[in-house]
């Protein structure tokens, strides 16, 4: 499992050509952190994950958060051994991939 950790983070590396603003960082890093701990406490909690997704998605045209979101559930679902740090580092890792140019 943390191979393939491993792997999808090295697949997903932020982009070192530009790096990504202080305030870029935070936003992914709170962002990351707080959708990490609601699918583990719904997992906990034993919600369906998929109406999880649906609220947090539910109001957002922001195509970055929502590819955030919609990652971090994949990677919770696909790989339900990875731990709340693991999916919150990982789509930071994501996040901060996938910022618009210029954050």
């Amino acid at each position: 499992m943390r191979l393939l950790l491993a792997a999808l983070l090295l697949i997903g590396a932020p982009n070192v050509d530009a790096q990504a603003t202080d305030k870029a960082q935070k936003i992914c890093r709170e962002t990351t952190y707080n959708i990490s701990g609601l699918l583990f406490k719904a997992r906990r909690d034993r919600l369906d994950l998929n109406e999880l997704l649906k609220d947090q998605l539910a109001g957002t045209h922001d195509t970055w958060y929502r590819g955030v979101v919609v990652h971090m559930f994949h990677a919770a679902i696909d790989a339900p051994t990875m731990t709340e740090r693991e999916v919150a580092t990982l789509g930071y890792a994501y996040c901060i991939e996938r910022r618009p140019a210029g954050t």
